[in-house]
């Protein structure tokens, strides 16, 4: 197979269910190192959950991007086009570096043929490709299923893991209780890696502050219902004060009339 079109690369992605089999993260980690060489530079925030995970990603970029830093994010799924689950600045990966990031994860990928990545796991791979090109100050990496056994999960250095609320999902693989699906989520906790997470549930909280505690992990709790009160909303847009320990009734506001939006 020689150099591809852009659409021969998109084909070729979307054409991957067909013929991939079942690996580890373990391969997947390998293929990253392949990739990647030792290690990605930039400062990697790795993002999990049931609710909110993209809207927490997307106010993570404009937070990141309004203090003067570059960001590279890789989030799921995409609505028209591929090119819109990596995005740099906010703005996707044009199309001649979505199809050199393809050559280089395919390449590698046709080299060990009985572990070629899945759809999932390729896009992620030509994701980190173009980011180690861009070297973005931070880059933000979404879940796209579960979290201990997703792909992201293969990054070995982030600086901050985030959990969104959980609710149940997917149970013929992440499981059938709300405990259980908590266990898969909060696998993406490293030892010694700060963790931000939000929950209600009582099995939830426990399941978070128990990983946390044995992977010696600094846990902070995130934002509650509870802990913010709207003091505007015009239907466009929302104002609103917390007040849960950690901030002291700081004041914000978001372009959006969704209430539940201050929480993420």
């Amino acid at each position: 197979m020689g150099q591809v079109t852009y659409e021969e690369a998109c084909e070729y992605i979307l054409d991957i269910p067909k013929f991939a089999g079942k690996h580890t993260l373990a391969d997947t980690k390998e293929l990253l190192g392949r990739l990647t060489g030792s290690r990605i530079e930039s400062k990697i925030i790795h993002v999990a959950g049931t609710n909110g995970k993209g809207s927490v990603c997307a106010y993570l970029q404009s937070i990141l991007r309004a203090a003067g830093f570059h960001v590279g994010m890789f989030i799921s799924p995409h609505l028209e086009t591929m090119r819109e689950r990596i995005l740099y600045d906010g703005e996707m990966i044009p199309r001649e570096s979505f199809v050199k990031a393809f050559e280089l994860v395919r390449e590698e990928s046709d080299r060990q043929k009985e572990k070629h990545p899945s759809f999932f796991e390729f896009l992620f791979l030509m994701g980190m490709c173009y980011f180690k090109e861009k070297e973005p100050d931070y880059i933000i990496l979404e879940t796209g299923l579960g979290g201990r056994l997703d792909a992201t999960n293969a990054v070995q250095n982030p600086v901050l893991s985030v959990i969104t609320t959980i609710s149940l999902e997917h149970t013929a693989v992440l499981g059938d209780t709300l405990s259980q699906i908590a266990k898969e989520k909060a696998g993406i906790l490293k030892q010694g890696v700060s963790a931000v997470y939000s929950a209600k549930e009582p099995e939830v909280i426990h399941v978070m502050e128990q990983t946390a505690e044995n992977a010696g992990v600094p846990v902070l709790e995130g934002v509650t219902p509870a802990d913010y009160q709207i003091t505007k909303n015009t239907g466009k847009c929302i104002d609103f004060s917390l007040h849960n320990g950690y901030y002291k009734n700081d004041c914000f506001s978001l372009a959006t009339g969704a209430v539940y939006q201050a929480e993420n």
